[in-house]
Formats: C-alpha cells, structure tokens, sequence
C-alpha cells in the first residue's frame, strides 16, 4: 500500500467525521441554547458569592439591559420560570465591577470580598473586572466539559443509528479504490472552503457564499439567465433555524449520499460487533468539527503536495 493510498484513506476517515461533529455540533449548540447552559453556569458561580441575595443583584439597571428577547423554545422556557429572575448567557468583566461594587454598599461581607480582591491594586474596579474574567475562564471549563460528553452521546446515537462503523469504513476505503476517490474528490472541495461555516452551509445545501460572482447583477435584462431567480433562496436559507427534523433528514440525506459514494450499501445490519467502530466515532465528534476540518485542509494540502512531487520514474 503506497502512501498517497494510506492518505486518501485518511482523508476518508476524516470527513466522514467531520459530517458527523457537524451535525452533533449543531445539536449541542441547540441543546445548550434551549436549556439555557451558560445562564446556569454562570447563574451558580453568582449564588456563590451572592446567596440568597442573587435576585436583588441581577435586578440592577446594567445587569437587566443584557437580557435579550427571549425566542422559540427560550421563551416557552420563559414562561414557565417566570417567577425566577433570568440570568444572562454573559457578563462584561467592566459592567460586572461596577454592578458589584454599587451592590455591596452597606453589605459587609461583600465589601471585604471586593476589599480582599483589590488587595494592592489602586482601581479597584479593575481588580474586580479581572477577577471576573479569570472566574469566567473556570465557568468556561466546566461548559466545555458538558458539552464534550454531549457530543460524545450525540455521536455515539448518530453512528448507531446510522451504522456509521469507522473500522469497517477503513477497511472498505482500503479496498475499493473508486469509493476512496469519490470521497477525496468530495473532501477536496470541502477543504477549499475558507472556514467551518462555509463547510456546514454546503453540507446543509445552503449557498457557501464563495459561488456568487460580480457579474451576476450586471445582467439583469437577459431573461436567458438562471442565475436569478435562485438569488432571493441565500437568505431564506441562512436565517432558518435548524429543527429536529430537518437535522434528521439532512443527516439521513448525507450519510446515504456518502454510503452511496463509498460503496458501503452492505453495511445496513446492526449489531454489537460494530461496537467499537461507533465509540471510535463518538470519540472524534468529542473533538469538535473545527478540529477535523482544520486537519481535513491540512491532509490535502499535503496530498497535493505529495501528487505534484515526481516518483523515482518520472525522474
């Protein structure tokens, strides 16, 4: 096996994945979004250090002004915890300071918290912003932590339900060199995309955004054009948000069309054998769908390098 083969065949696995972190991606962000997570992370960190005066504090002018209007699933959400003051997803360290040290006149315990915070600092509002920014960064830690093991069960269910075993996918990649190109053709035109969100819109059959070209406006008078009357769908699409079913469907969509591309038609029984291919698969989604795309950009880079390098019999 030469290595451009073992490449390509990496290039496989790793869009696979990245389809796959996509979509889980999106059903996290969706999930923390609906079950207010960052509101709860930082929710507990402030009954921390304000107990049972928590309520009082966030009722304070600057801290009210970063509510937003609560929508879809928020706002039902809203409704029934309406007799709970909501919390923001975040806080400015700045507004922060100044929210907390106007809070704490004539609260003792809270003037020798912000006392001990200044210590030999002259501002001490700007001793209170850092220490807030550096509390944030252990808030972030533990939202990450969540987020990965959803990731991982998202993955996990995706890849059983979908029968998306990793070592059988290696070992077909191996074996069926026209699958193997047919999906480095596909990654190959994923990894010339700028960014992550570019991939996610043509995954999603939205525009990237790097087809549109100057010229389109400039013939409006031709009827002969197709070009025009799909230009009002880039913005339709792009302000939708991603609903369960339309997330099943395009998972369902993309994974027969990568099935179909690979060759991988066989792969439709289920059982416990397929196991540690799934859990492999979970395992990558935990790492992010920024993480497979960086990698996919830079394994075909080097497969282009690697074609463009001439053999020992060409020389």
């Amino acid at each position: 096996m030469s290595g451009l083969v073992v490449l390509d065949i990496a290039i496989s696995i790793v869009f696979l994945i990245l389809v796959f972190s996509i979509f889980a991606t999106a059903a996290q962000e969706a999930i923390a979004q609906m079950l207010a997570w960052r509101s709860a992370a930082l929710q507990q960190f402030l009954r921390n250090i304000l107990e049972d005066e928590i309520d009082q504090f966030l009722k304070q002018r600057q801290i009210k002004a970063l509510h937003g209007p609560a929508t879809g699933f928020g706002s039902v959400c809203g409704i029934l915890l309406s007799s709970r003051t909501r919390v923001p997803s975040a806080i400015d360290p700045v507004v922060f300071a100044r929210a907390l040290i106007e809070f704490a006149k004539g609260r003792q315990a809270l003037e020798e918290l912000i006392a001990s915070i200044k210590g030999q600092a002259k501002d001490a509002e700007e001793a209170v912003a850092h220490w807030f920014d550096a509390s944030m960064d252990r808030v972030s830690g533990w939202y990450k932590r969540r987020a990965q093991l959803v990731l991982f069960l998202l993955g996990l269910s995706m890849a059983a339900a979908t029968n998306a075993d990793l070592i059988a996918f290696a070992r077909h990649m191996a074996q069926d060199d026209a699958a193997r190109q047919a999906l480095v053709d596909q990654a190959s035109s994923i990894a010339a995309l700028e960014d992550l969100a570019q991939a996610r819109a043509v995954l999603n059959g939205e525009p990237s955004g790097t087809s549109e070209t100057p010229e389109t406006p400039e013939t409006p008078e031709t009827p002969e054009t197709p070009e025009t009357p799909e230009m009002p769908k880039t913005p339709e699409r792009s302000e939708t948000p991603i609903t369960p079913a339309a997330f099943v469907k395009q998972l369902t969509k993309l994974v027969t069309d990568l099935q179909t591309a690979s060759g991988l038609t066989t792969l439709t029984d289920r059982s416990l054998a397929n196991l540690p291919g799934w859990l492999l698969m979970a395992l990558g989604v935990m790492l992010g769908a920024q993480f497979w795309f960086d990698l996919l950009k830079r394994f075909v880079s080097l497969r282009a390098a690697v074609s463009r390098t001439p053999t020992d019999s060409q020389k």
